[in-house]
Formats: structure tokens, C-alpha cells, sequence
């Protein structure tokens, strides 16, 4: 069972911009959605989207 590295935010078609972190780290929102690695984020970190996202899932990375 492959495990859970992040999380995978979908917006709506509408959506531009990238979502920011309170560390400075910038993600692009591709084909309406952004994948967040959770390995690479701080305990305290906070994302800052551009709007509300649609949903929220895992993000299981092909390699395993």
C-alpha cells in the first residue's frame, strides 16, 4: 500500500495565480490543481490560496 506524501488541492477552472507558503515557497496551479509535498513543509507553515479550493486529496506519488 503506497503511503500519503501530501496532499493534492483542486480548484476550480477558474483558478489562477499559485498558492504560497508562509515560508516564501511558491506551488503552481496546473490543469486546476497544485500537489503539496508534506515532506518538504514546516511544522508551523501556512498556505495562503488564491481562492476556496474544490477539494482536498492524498497524494500518493507514483514511485511509491
Amino acid at each position: 500500500m503506497p503511503k500519503t506524501q501530501g496532499v493534492v488541492i483542486h480548484f476550480s477552472p477558474s483558478a489562477t495565480g499559485k498558492i504560497t507558503s508562509s515560508e516564501g515557497q511558491g506551488y503552481t496551479i496546473d490543469d486546476h490543481q497544485a500537489i503539496i509535498d508534506a515532506s518538504g513543509l514546516g511544522q508551523e507553515v501556512k498556505l495562503t490560496l488564491p481562492e476556496a479550493p474544490i477539494k482536498v486529496s492524498p497524494w500518493l506519488p507514483k514511485n511509491g
